[in-house]
């Protein structure tokens, strides 16, 4: 999320990417509060545990259609 867990620049735009991360090295107190932010939101909606049994059944339905 833009702003929050972490800095979204456009594609190809070499110049915003490197304005967002000389931003990021100037403010270690935002670049650490994104981090937890994203490491939160990971942990909340990205199980292993999910995310195994999401490409179980992926597999398993592609087998269903062969």
């Amino acid at each position: 999320e833009d702003g929050k867990t972490g800095m979204l620049v456009p594609s190809g735009d070499v110049d915003s990417l490197s304005k967002a991360i000389k931003y990021l090295t100037e403010h270690p107190e935002i670049r650490k509060g994104m981090g937890e932010t994203g490491r939160k939101r990971v942990e909340a909606e990205f199980s292993i545990k999910d995310n195994v049994r999401k490409t179980e059944e992926l597999y398993l339905g592609v087998l269903k259609h062969e």
